[in-house]
């Protein structure tokens, strides 16, 4: 590479220096540190006669931005660069190559624009010219290192997606091991197993039982708090941490990585839930949906007539004071346009179902039958099942016709192993999907087992509405009770017949 042409300007040139890794400790890829890009810049700076008056550091960021604003929100060098331009604080910016400007052809020619309107110039260091002599064919080249660092950076995010799909596939998390856990590695400083942490351990497991007895998150919270559980990196227990504890299927032995999970638990660490109590944990997750602690107990038991959505909880005001005992649409609520109020006293539909339940369940032989006939869960499994099965046929179809493209040399092979290793990881993602369902639908209670809790519902009629709401609702749920409201009134109430 030669050297550059000193020029000769009226005052000494003010060069700037642009230094950036994309991580901290320095990334494999880079191959030239900071202090590299530095003495780089200080050589150049010499050569021609000039002054080093600002550096501009990014110690370890993968620049993969493609608008100016979002990447200076996360690194303040784009934003002191910024500064420095409008106040027209320098001639020349040094930079070993452009992709140290940035990962993606947008934010590279960025970064060029900028510097070059404000009457200075860009000096790469891969791409050398004279000073105050750029020309068409430097602007050219500048653009072909864009594009060929955007497509360098493209292919290193396929490179580390297979590679933690590999680490998953092998039973392995593919980043930081979750609360309970340490990694173990061997002679070279992989990680090739992991084991439990004891402490966290102790608290996983007590926080496992009291989620599947159906206390809240926040009340989980503080039985840990109470308990003095330490968490991972320090903080305080929340809500949010046990949910995120409780919807972690590491836990279960199935790490993943985007939709890709093993099929089988992992035999690499030990698992703190078995089959059984995962289940249990399936269950569980079920039961309480994507919603937060509920103190109603017809959650998922009492539903709109009218569009079929769930009726919530929602408080009326009443004389000087707000009271709690009134239901409306839950699609209403989130859309007023979706449906309609449909409010209705929360007594009126407790009076209508247990009236229901008592006749119902008083008839010989009505339990025996109910058992058998109203297997609502499994029949929502099966139709979860089956569409997963089709999403399978679909994936295969896909990757059929991909084959028969690159065969007919209409695709080249790069592009198809890109396009396939998306399909697979697809594949994997609804492959996981399909395991946990039917393990959900082997976890499902017998007949007997549901003999069991309708007998339950009908001893406890007389109390029900004196049970914890989220046991009551538990109760109602299990044995498929629904309610449907319309105008203020009861308008059915029945068990859901599966499909």
């Amino acid at each position: 590479m030669s050297s550059p042409r000193p020029k000769m300007p009226d005052r000494v040139l003010r060069v700037v220096l642009w230094c950036a890794v994309s991580s901290a400790p320095q990334a494999a890829e880079d191959k030239t540190s900071l202090a590299d890009q530095r003495q780089a810049g200080e050589r150049f700076a010499a050569a021609v006669g000039g002054q080093v008056v600002a550096t501009y550091t990014v110690p370890g960021h993968s620049r993969d931005y493609v608008f100016w604003q979002d990447a200076e929100a996360a690194m303040p060098a784009y934003r002191q660069l910024r500064e420095d331009c409008e106040h027209r604080a320098f001639d020349v910016l040094h930079a070993v190559d452009a992709d140290r400007l940035g990962r993606t052809a947008a934010l590279i020619h960025q970064v060029i624009g900028a510097v070059e309107a404000s009457g200075a110039e860009v000096y790469l260091a891969s791409n050398p010219h004279p000073i105050g002599q750029s020309s068409v064919a430097q602007r050219y080249i500048a653009a072909i290192q864009a594009v060929r660092s955007e497509e360098d950076n493209a292919i290193r995010r396929a490179r580390l997606h297979r590679g933690m799909r590999g680490r998953v596939r092998r039973g392995l998390c593919p980043t930081r091991w979750p609360y309970g856990y340490e990694p173990i590695r061997d002679a070279t400083g992989s990680v090739v197993k992991a084991r439990f942490v004891a402490e966290q351990e102790v608290a996983l497991r007590h926080i496992t039982r009291l989620f599947l007895a159906g206390l809240s998150y926040a009340a989980i919270a503080q039985e840990c708090i109470a308990a003095g559980y330490p968490t991972q990196q320090g903080g305080g227990w929340e809500s949010a941490r046990v949910r995120g504890l409780m919807y972690n299927d590491v836990y279960a032995g199935y790490p993943s990585w985007g939709e890709t999970r093993p099929e089988q638990p992992s035999t690499l660490y030990p698992l703190l839930w078995d089959e059984d109590t995962y289940a249990a944990v399936l269950r569980e997750r079920r039961m309480r949906g994507t919603r937060p602690y509920h103190q109603s107990s017809l959650l998922d038991v009492a539903f709109c007539a009218r569009c079929g959505g769930r009726m919530s909880r929602c408080r009326m005001h009443v004389g000087s004071r707000y009271e709690h005992n009134y239901m409306r649409c839950a699609e209403h609520a989130r859309d007023v346009t979706a449906c309609h109020a449909n409010l209705i006293d929360t007594a009126t539909v407790r009076r209508a179902l247990v009236d229901h339940l008592v006749a119902a369940l008083a008839s010989p032989g009505a339990l025996e039958e109910l058992a058998v006939t109203n297997d609502v869960p499994l029949a929502e499994l099966r139709r979860e099942l089956a569409g997963l099965d089709a999403k399978l046929e679909a994936i295969g179809a896909q990757r059929s016709t991909l084959a028969m493209t690159l065969a007919t040399g209409q695709l080249d092979a790069q592009m198809y192993r890109q396009t396939d290793d998306l399909l697979i990881e697809q594949l994997d993602g609804v492959n996981a999907a399909r395991a946990s369902v039917e393990r959900q639908m082997d976890a499902l209670p017998t007949p007997h087992e549901r003999l069991a809790t309708l007998a339950q519902l009908r001893d406890a009629l007389d109390g029900l509405w004196e049970l914890p709401p989220r046991e009551a609702a538990a109760l109602l749920q299990k044995v498929g009770v629904r309610v449907f409201v319309e105008e203020g009134e009861v308008v059915q109430v029945g068990f859901v017949q599966p499909a």
